[in-house]
């Protein structure tokens, strides 16, 4: 279990639930893998239904939780920087209010559920699309050379791999999906990327 102090717990919180969500992940997929061709047709009426929905609902709790320890430390900063402004303590209120102004910016409403369903995606360099679906479990399908990936959380970045070398960074904005891709994942963050794509969410 990760330990927090009081002015990181929202950060932390986030951490917790993705750990457990890519838990969540990982296990739907080993059994699958297991027994999916044999036994797919055994799953009990409902029973997935009721795991997605009981997932969308938790990340729902998540991102309020988030969002509420979120404000709770801005307040916390913003009466130090007050204090430290009071106090004649210039530098120290300059780096609260450089701490305040962080926190606001983290897209904390950016939650992975708005990623949830199949996006129509077309790469730069390349003819055609690929589609994209995104599940609650964090596991992706795609059309292009059939396979499954999985969603992975590093730092504030959203990652998507597949069983290669490559990595792909997800990002949402304006409705619209953007992904960059990288062949060799140790150039990730360090490079530009070797691709980008944009999706659009597909109506089902």
């Amino acid at each position: 279990m990760l330990a927090c102090d009081s002015s990181e717990r929202f950060i932390c919180i986030a951490a917790r639930v993705a750990c457990l969500l890519l838990t969540l992940g990982s296990t739907a997929r080993a059994q699958s893998d297991m027994g999916g061709q044999q036994n797919g047709s055994n799953i009990p009426a409902g029973a997935k239904e009721k795991f997605e929905s009981g997932v969308s609902s938790a990340r729902g709790e998540y991102l309020e939780s988030v969002m509420g320890e979120a404000k709770k430390y801005i307040e916390v900063l913003d009466r130090e920087a007050r204090r430290a402004t009071k106090n004649g303590n210039l530098d120290e209120a300059l780096s609260l209010k450089a701490e305040i102004q962080r926190v606001r910016a983290l897209d904390l409403s950016n939650d992975l559920a708005a990623l949830w369903g199949t996006w129509e995606t077309r790469w730069n360099g390349a003819s055609g699309s690929t589609r994209y679906s995104f599940r609650p479990t964090g596991a992706v399908v795609r059309t292009l050379n059939p396979s499954e990936g999985a969603l992975k959380q590093n730092g504030a970045d959203v990652l998507l791999e597949f069983d290669s070398n490559g990595v792909i960074r997800v990002n949402l904005s304006g409705g619209r999906l953007f992904l960059e891709f990288w062949r060799d994942r140790e150039n990730y963050s360090s490079r530009y990327p070797d691709q980008v794509g944009i999706g659009m969410k597909v109506v089902e």
